[in-house]
């Protein structure tokens, strides 16, 4: 194994993703999530875009219709504590408008085990940015808040996914609210697993893992990788 994966050593946090904009109903959707299962407790997020509550509630049920009587106070929450931020808070304003493919926090990755993807689009046709090759280059699984039949698309482009480790059935939802529900259900499920079994997962999962990365780096043309 490459030296930055020791099998011994249990990493610090389960989840791993930065986020710039909360305009995108699939950031302040996870976001939600975050608060309302406790996983900014188990993980790595940024969120640095701040919102008022109004905008962030109407955000949020363009695709997650919540009867949740706590709604409310989660997204008061949510107004509260944004911007999020784990290592720009000395970075100038003007600096935070776009991080692109070179951006990498490697430590992160190196300290967690679970990339939730939010990619630049959540809509009926696929769109690929860095946001999804990061985790594969950094040898992570993940889940993708992004488009319908964006997991199909990189089966395409031969990588692995990670079913049946992971129910992948969201990928094949064409429905926004549908799709964001059935996400819904593997976050509560990989939150209930303890650091330990996490741990054990990525672990029986690295040829996947390890596979992809050397699968990524075959890629000459690619419309993020152009630099």
């Amino acid at each position: 194994l490459p030296p930055n994966l020791d099998s011994t050593k249990i990493r610090k946090h389960k989840f791993l993703s930065p986020n710039r904009t909360m305009e995108k109903h699939q950031r302040t959707t996870l976001a939600y999530f975050a608060l309302k299962y406790g996983l900014i407790n188990e993980g790595l997020f940024t969120f640095i875009q701040t919102l008022p509550k109004d905008r962030l509630k109407s955000i949020l049920q363009k695709v997650y219709d919540d009867t949740d009587e706590n709604v409310e106070k989660y997204i008061s929450q949510l107004e509260s504590m944004l911007p999020y931020e784990e290592d720009t808070t000395e970075v100038p304003s003007d600096k935070k408008q776009a991080f692109g493919v070179r951006n990498n926090k490697k430590e992160w990755y190196a300290d967690s085990y679970f990339h939730l993807v939010t990619e630049t689009f959540f809509g009926p046709n696929v769109f690929l940015s860095e946001k999804i090759f990061k985790p594969i280059s950094n040898l992570q699984p993940f889940l993708v808040f992004g488009d319908y039949l964006t997991l199909a698309e990189l089966r395409r482009l031969g990588f692995k996914t990670f079913e049946p480790f992971i129910d992948e059935s969201y990928d094949l939802e064409i429905d926004p609210k549908k799709r964001i529900l059935l996400l819904e259900k593997e976050i509560i499920k990989l939150n209930n697993m303890s650091i330990e079994e996490l741990h054990n997962w990525y672990y029986s999962i690295i040829d996947i893992l390890l596979y992809n990365q050397k699968h990524l780096y075959t890629f000459e043309h690619y419309e993020c990788f152009d630099e």
